[in-house]
């Protein structure tokens, strides 16, 4: 999960992050980080940017956690 959301950090347009029917003006935001701690069973993601689309963290969450089930893959093979 930790490897996966490095990709996340930086400057993109993340119109495949929004909710459908979403009427803003640009999808570009900025993620400054992503930190994910484990304690126990428990994991927290912080997210730091400059702004998020409506359910953009929650989507982000969700991927990130398919990725940690082995569910998704990132990078290359």
């Amino acid at each position: 999960m930790k490897a996966a959301a490095q990709y996340l950090i930086g400057t993109y347009d993340f119109a495949a992050f929004k909710s459908e029917g979403s009427s803003v003006k640009t999808t570009v935001r900025t993620i400054y980080s992503i930190d994910i701690v484990k304690n126990g069973d428990i994991i927290r993601l912080d997210y730091k940017g400059d702004g998020f689309l409506y359910n953009m963290v929650r989507i982000i969450t969700g991927t990130l956690i398919d990725v940690g089930r082995g569910k998704k893959y990132y990078g290359y093979p």
